[in-house]
């Protein structure tokens, strides 16, 4: 493999940064990089937020719910930017409804994580390390108070960056094989047996072993909400023969609860709002 082929397959989440600083020249090109991401129309309606103040990011870190972050030397938030086209447009008399478009925001927020991917890419060819912080939308008000974000602009990811604290990277983790991911020509839906076989090869775990009553409670109510009593019950007889909760189970029932994930959606909608972003309305 050449230098960006290994760099992309070897790609892996770095947590523990040394003391070691990032230094201008080095943040300079990860920045570079990131504004060279590829962009809808070349509109590139993103801003980059650079933080290296060690309180703002021991801020960001409690927020987060994720200490590391505040060890991080630099923290980068990457955001979807609107108001700079906006403005461009009032200055030279020229119309704009991007910020109530469905599909702006689309583009927009691909043209964001572009943006930071082309960043992080960046930084592991400096012999940097980078992890990405999605939960940064838990508290978009917050942030844009703290970082003072106008109308028009609202946080994406976080990408933490730094040097790692011990010498080479972190071994990246398993992937699906593309046999479950790549199609030719046409969507193909792999058997029963394809599915459970590339899926166990990635996670390699097997899952939550003589489960307490507590965390068996958390995940059937998460069946019945998403799946109702016949979910439930099968997870239920699933756990008695298997004496586990497994990977799924873990994921989606303590994880990333299927039962709670979605009422959020509609404070991340106004939020978006309050935000002067309306994308979802048909007005």
């Amino acid at each position: 493999m050449n230098d960006v082929m290994r760099i992309l397959t070897n790609r892996a989440s770095l947590r523990s940064f040394s003391d070691e600083p990032v230094t201008d020249e080095e943040l300079e090109q990860v920045l570079a990089a990131s504004i060279h991401g590829a962009s809808g129309g070349n509109l590139q309606p993103f801003s980059i937020i650079t933080v290296r103040n060690r309180d703002t990011s021991s801020w960001l870190g409690e927020k987060c719910e994720q200490e590391f972050i505040g060890k991080a030397p630099v923290n980068l938030i990457y955001c979807i930017d609107l108001k700079r086209i906006a403005d461009w447009c009032r200055l030279e008399a020229a119309p704009f409804s991007a910020d109530r478009s469905f599909p702006h925001f689309w583009i927009s927020f691909q043209d964001t994580v572009i943006a930071a991917q082309n960043g992080c890419v960046a930084a592991d060819s400096l012999g940097l390390g980078t992890v990405y912080i999605g939960t940064i939308i838990e508290f978009w008000d917050q942030c844009r108070e703290k970082f003072s974000l106008p109308q028009g602009v609202i946080p994406v990811v976080l990408v933490c960056l730094g040097h790692p604290a011990v010498a080479g990277h972190p071994s990246p983790s398993p992937k699906l094989p593309m046999s479950l991911v790549v199609h030719s020509e046409k969507y193909r839906e792999p058997t029963e047996e394809e599915l459970l076989k590339g899926m166990r090869s990635k996670y390699r775990f097997e899952g939550q072993k003589n489960p307490d009553k507590e965390a068996l409670r958390t995940v059937e109510n998460a069946c019945l909400v998403s799946g109702g009593p016949e979910l439930a019950e099968r997870f239920r007889r699933n756990v008695e023969v298997t004496g586990m909760i497994n990977i799924p189970q873990f994921i989606f029932g303590l994880h990333y609860s299927a039962a709670e994930r979605h009422l959020s959606n509609e404070d991340y909608i106004e939020a978006i709002k309050r935000a002067g972003l309306d994308f979802f309305s048909c007005h």
